[in-house]
């Protein structure tokens, strides 16, 4: 499933209060290079796409779609005001 148009700010606030409710969907891994930021936590970006793509659809897609640097996904998580960090850059040895 391709992400799709519309996806807003509200609808990733969203995604973040599914995620604390529910956890990870189903098929869904946790993320080993990048998290998103929200008041001080970190989400797996792709169960917070997935979530938000929902929340606009009504259907959580599967996993698969583009994730990472330079997707759309990214993109939109950005332009709604969220931080993506890399935690390959935040580790302590």
């Amino acid at each position: 499933m391709a992400i799709p148009d519309g996806v807003r700010r509200e609808h990733f606030l969203a995604a973040i209060t599914k995620f604390e409710q529910l956890g990870m969907p189903a098929g869904f891994k946790p993320s080993h290079t990048y998290d998103v930021e929200h008041d001080g936590k970190s989400y797996p970006p792709p169960a917070i796409i997935a979530y938000a793509i929902e929340a606009v659809t009504g259907e959580l897609p599967k996993p698969g779609f583009p994730v990472g640097k330079g997707a759309k996904s990214f993109r939109l998580i950005t332009e709604c005001g969220f931080t993506i960090r890399d935690k390959r850059k935040h580790q302590t040895d």
